[in-house]
C-alpha cells in the first residue's frame, strides 16, 4: 500500500479553500461547539487513492498540537467534509467515541519526541495509541464509522481518537478537514510551519458565497 497523501493550507492560496473556511454553516458549527470565536488553525485534504491509500494508525490530533505546538488545551474542533463517497472500502475514519474525556494517551518520553514536522504529517505518526489500547478502548467503548455521501459534514473532539483503514476498492478516497481553534486558545510560540500551524489567529468572520450553498454541502 502507498503512504496516504495530504495537502495542507490550501485556505491560504486558494479563493474557494478560502471561501470555504468562512461559510457560515461551517463557523457557526464551530462557534456553537466552543463556544467562541474560533480561527483557522489548521487545514487539509487527505486522500487515499484507489487500492493504494494506506492506512493512518490511532491516534489523537491533540498530541501533536499540545507536545509539539503548546496548545493550551483541545479547545478546538475538527470539521470533516468529505469530498468523495465514504464507504467501508475505501479507508474511512473510525472514531472510538468518548474516548476524548480520557485525556492523551500513551505519549512518548519527552527526551524521546519527534522535532520534526515530517514525522507529523505521514502515516509513520510520532504520536500515536497502542493497538492493544485502541482494541481495549474500542471493546468498551465501540466505534464509529464516519460513512456517507460526498458531501457529508462531521464533527468531532481533537483528543478523540481515531484511525482510518486501507483503500481496498476502487474508489478514491479524500476527505476535508478544516481545525478551528477557539482564537483564545492560540499557541504561544509555535514552530511548525504556517501550514500545519496557522499564525493568523484572528476570528474567521462568516460570510456567504454564492458557489457554496447549503445544498452544494448537502
Amino acid at each position: 500500500m502507498a503512504q496516504p497523501g495530504a495537502v495542507h493550507g490550501c485556505h491560504t492560496w486558494d479563493e474557494l479553500c478560502a471561501a470555504l473556511v468562512r461559510l457560515p454553516e461551517l463557523v457557526g458549527l464551530a462557534e456553537a461547539i466552543l463556544g467562541r470565536e474560533v480561527y483557522v488553525y489548521q487545514f487539509k485534504v487527505n486522500f487515499k487513492p484507489p487500492r493504494e491509500g494506506a492506512a493512518w494508525p490511532w491516534h489523537q490530533d491533540y498530541a501533536f498540537w499540545s507536545e509539539e505546538d503548546g496548545m493550551p488545551a483541545p479547545d478546538a474542533v475538527n470539521i470533516a467534509v468529505a469530498l468523495d463517497d465514504a464507504h467501508r472500502g475505501n479507508g474511512p475514519l473510525t472514531l472510538l467515541p468518548g474516548t476524548h474525556r480520557l485525556g492523551l494517551l500513551d505519549l512518548p518520553e519527552r527526551a524521546a519526541r519527534s522535532g520534526h514536522w515530517r514525522d507529523h504529517v505521514s502515516a509513520d505518526l510520532a504520536y500515536t495509541v497502542t493497538p492493544e489500547r485502541a482494541a481495549r478502548l474500542s471493546a468498551d467503548h465501540g466505534t464509529r464509522t464516519l460513512v456517507g455521501p460526498a458531501g457529508s459534514v462531521h464533527a468531532f473532539h481533537p483528543s478523540l481518537v481515531h484511525s482510518s483503514t486501507d483503500n481496498l476498492s476502487d474508489d478514491r478516497r479524500a476527505l476535508l478537514l478544516i481545525t478551528y481553534n477557539a482564537v483564545d486558545n492560540a499557541p504561544p510560540a509555535p514552530t511548525r510551519p504556517p501550514f500545519l500551524v496557522a499564525r493568523d489567529t484572528a476570528a474567521v468572520r462568516p460570510l456567504p458565497d454564492p458557489r457554496l450553498t447549503p445544498r452544494t454541502l448537502a
